[in-house]
């Protein structure tokens, strides 16, 4: 019936019979307000009509309904990497509503992907214009090097992103990106742990999902749980293995805390750490004689830390060997290891694991 009605109201329109095509238009409208093509004849019947604002009106509607079709499709497209497919519908959705900040987004995010930095950062200065302070995208700049890099990512930026995904984090993280670390540390500290079996106080920074507390949890006579972002909070305490979930920026909460811990552990946390002196006091201060520190950092040739255009942060061993030693820890451990994939290319890092000396 409505097909039908459409394909009337089209020829009465294309007859001249504006009034009559309008008033069908009308009726489709009513019972289906997204009609692409009904808002599209309604915005010229009602031209022809000389109802000049209200066809103006309409075609604004339309062109808004056809931009957020045209986001979806985008946003399947740059799920699956299909970038230069993405950038096509995202850059028609930004010509027929260039105030769609969700289509400049996905604009910067696409050619953040495809390493075309110079249209990225044009297009995160767009979203700013319409988003102004957003987190992500001043983080993003620096990232770039359109902006001098903090010394760590902003609270508000890292709440924010892992917020966004904590519903998805582990099926995209472990079976899309191959993601390892919780392996990686548990792997590290096993052998040092030995059969201390259920007797270990532990605190995981930043543990998100509780990737890395389900398999501490058979060591540890509490298990505790700090992490920034209130969404990773909501699913790790589904996971049901921690004593104590904490929401608070984890250097903030070294600083304050009056618990001893025997293992603590950072899994893909430092990442969004450029500077660690601050972090590495911190641990050491609740740790006692002989505890561990277990942590992941992605590796970095060059000297000190750098923040890379993923966004996170890399550090040199020589930076960290320095800084722990500085806050009297040493290592006990040190591999090289394949974090994960991303774009299909491993991510390569250093694992540690240091101990507060008897």
């Amino acid at each position: 019936m409505e097909a039908q009605r459409f394909a009337r109201a089209e020829r009465l329109r294309e007859e001249g019979a504006f009034a009559a095509a309008d008033t069908l238009y009308r009726q489709i409208l009513d019972r289906n307000p997204v009609h692409l093509a009904a808002l599209r004849g309604r915005a010229r019947t009602a031209a022809a009509l000389g109802a000049v604002a209200e066809a103006r009106s309409v075609t604004g509607h339309a062109d808004d309904r056809e931009a957020t079709d045209l986001c979806a499709v985008a946003d399947q497209c740059y799920g699956r990497s299909l970038y230069e497919q993405a950038l096509e519908c995202y850059e028609k959705a930004v010509k027929l509503a260039p105030g769609r900040s969700d289509a400049v987004w996905g604009l910067a995010e696409c050619h953040a992907a495809q390493d075309d930095n110079d249209q990225a950062i044009i297009w995160y200065r767009r979203y700013l214009e319409l988003e102004p302070d957003e987190p992500e995208a001043l983080h993003m700049l620096a990232a770039l090097g359109d902006r001098p890099p903090p010394r760590r990512a902003g609270d508000d930026y890292v709440a924010g992103l892992f917020d966004r995904f904590a519903g998805e984090f582990d099926e995209q993280l472990v079976k899309e990106l191959h993601y390892q670390v919780p392996q990686l540390l548990f792997a590290a500290l096993e052998p040092i742990i030995g059969e201390a079996s259920g007797d270990l106080a532990v605190l995981d920074l930043g543990c998100g999902t509780g990737l890395s507390g389900q398999l501490l949890r058979h060591h540890a006579s509490r298990l505790d749980g700090v992490d920034l972002s209130g969404g990773m909070l909501r699913e790790a305490r589904a996971r049901g293995v921690y004593d104590t979930l904490t929401e608070s920026e984890i250097t903030g909460h070294l600083t304050h805390s009056d618990i001893h811990y025997d293992v603590v552990t950072a899994g893909d946390v430092l990442g969004y750490f450029g500077a660690l002196s601050a972090v590495f006091r911190g641990v050491a201060r609740i740790m006692g004689e002989g505890s561990l520190f277990a942590f992941s950092v992605e590796a970095h040739e060059g000297r000190g830390y750098r923040l890379t255009e993923s966004g996170r942060y890399v550090h040199s061993r020589r930076y960290i060997q320095l800084l722990t030693g500085a806050a009297g820890l040493r290592a006990v451990s040190l591999t090289d290891e394949t974090l994960r994939h991303e774009y299909g290319e491993p991510v390569t890092g250093d694992i540690w694991v240091l101990e507060k000396p008897v």
